[in-house]
């Protein structure tokens, strides 16, 4: 699929405050919890968006899935399916123990110890998996980055 000029700037910047947001989520003790939770609510939104550009992908998926003629591919699509899944159930659970972003919105707080440690758990399920997510896509990222990088050298 060729990309339009402008694309591989807006994918990376995009990309690219997905992931510090990310970091930045990952590490409640350094942002406060208000803060972990107003930022997992914008990092839902982007991540959201980021989903939405890669939409083909995930129509193709269960063709992917079922033809297996490329292991690559199936372990990409695979890969992302639970990471997905993961990231909703880290979400749905941070949600249900918050502390902060439920009583701002009105709504009363009663955290179960079971939500609680499904978070805890799933959120540090995350990190590594997104670091597989991010090797796996490693080309990807390569050629995002050399097509912004010869944008911008044919440009100046």
């Amino acid at each position: 699929m060729k990309l339009p000029a402008w694309l591989p700037n807006k994918l990376i910047t995009l990309n690219g405050r997905l992931f510090i947001s990310f970091i930045l989520i990952c590490v409640p003790q350094v942002t406060g919890i208000s803060l972990h939770e107003w930022l997992s609510l914008t990092f839902t939104i982007v991540l959201m968006v980021h989903l939405a550009k890669h939409w083909q992908w995930w129509v193709n998926l269960p063709k992917t899935l079922l033809r297996f003629t490329n292991i690559s591919a199936w372990l990409r699509g695979i890969w992302n399916l639970l990471l997905y899944l993961a990231f909703v159930l880290v979400s749905l659970s941070g949600f249900l123990v918050s502390e902060s972003l439920l009583p701002a919105i009105g709504l009363p707080v009663n955290i179960s110890p079971f939500w609680s440690e499904l978070h805890h758990v799933s959120g540090n399920l995350i990190i590594p998996m997104l670091g597989v997510h991010l090797a796996l896509h490693r080309g990807w990222v390569k050629s995002l980055f050399n097509r912004s990088w010869k944008l911008k050298e044919a440009t100046s």
